[in-house]
């Protein structure tokens, strides 16, 4: 049965139009509408002939990559527009279990929990138990956030294009008041960019292979997420570490090397320019 309180919303850029159809098959059926925000993909006629298949699905298409946050503000405007009380956000190689959104919605009766996330299995180590308790953050994927906190916060902050924007969002949901929660009776494979692994001198790396595009804007948003959220540990207790693991990483696991640390170096020059200019988080909303 379809829950017609909740919109699902996919964000697309280039995907893998098999495993789009598997993410299709398996979220339209458990919601009454799904909105694709595509970010300027090279084949979005593709998709455009994918979705012909499906009576609830309707693409919104972005000419470019403007960026994570954009999409899914749109996919937020769309619930708030259409009167949808909570939307599910889902990346474009995520497949839902059968009973996902419902699993997610029924947490929902405590007023004061503002989004709810299944279990991250990136590991093939899922085994499903009566389990939900309270976290600090959730990623996008698999995220079912109420609408009207959504609102209440201003949206996702576009400013950060792509990475951090759903920790940023979850420190403003608690913020705000409310509280998030994982449930561990559904889960949602989520893989971060290409893994693999090398040992080097005795010592194991789990490289990401992220390319230098996004490696600036991993430097660049946890510098400012540093600068404007000292008090956060969690997911990273130590973000200047972290960037320096991965300077390590790319030295000795990763190809284009000086690409990748020279996006690293102006991502943190920007954010110390960012930082020198914005001492508060107060200024995160005015672009919308």
């Amino acid at each position: 049965m379809r829950n017609k309180a909740v919109l699902a919303g996919i964000v697309t850029y280039n995907p893998d139009l098999e495993r789009l159809k598997l993410n299709l098959e398996a979220i339209c059926i458990q919601v009454a509408e799904t909105a694709i925000i595509d970010n300027g993909s090279q084949n979005i006629k593709d998709i455009l002939s994918l979705i012909e298949g499906y009576d609830n699905v309707a693409v919104i298409e972005n000419k470019n990559n403007r960026g994570i946050a954009v999409a899914l503000n749109q996919i937020g405007d769309i619930a708030d527009k259409q009167g949808y009380d909570y939307f599910i956000t889902l990346d474009q190689d995520s497949v839902a279990s059968s009973s996902l959104v419902e699993e997610l919605y029924s947490l929902f009766k405590n007023g004061s929990i503002g989004a709810v996330c299944p279990y991250i299995d990136r590991k093939n180590d899922f085994i499903a138990e009566d389990k939900v308790e309270e976290v600090k953050t959730a990623i996008t994927s698999g995220e079912m956030v109420r609408t009207s906190v959504w609102k209440e916060i201003g949206g996702f902050w576009e400013y950060l294009f792509i990475d951090e924007v759903d920790h940023e969002f979850s420190y403003q949901i608690r913020r705000k008041g409310y509280i998030i929660v994982q449930t561990y009776t559904v889960s949602i494979k989520h893989i971060i960019g290409v893994p693999s692994s090398k040992k080097v001198l005795g010592h194991q790396f789990n490289p990401t292979n992220h390319s230098a595009f996004r490696r600036y804007y991993i430097a660049r948003n946890n510098v400012i997420m540093q600068h404007l959220f000292p008090k956060e540990k969690e997911p990273f207790p130590h973000r200047y570490r972290m960037l320096m693991r991965i300077v390590i990483s790319i030295l000795f696991c990763e190809k284009e090397k000086v690409a990748k640390i020279g996006a690293i170096l102006i991502g943190i020059k920007d954010a110390a320019i960012w930082n020198s200019q914005n001492k508060t988080i107060c200024v995160r909303r005015t672009e919308r």
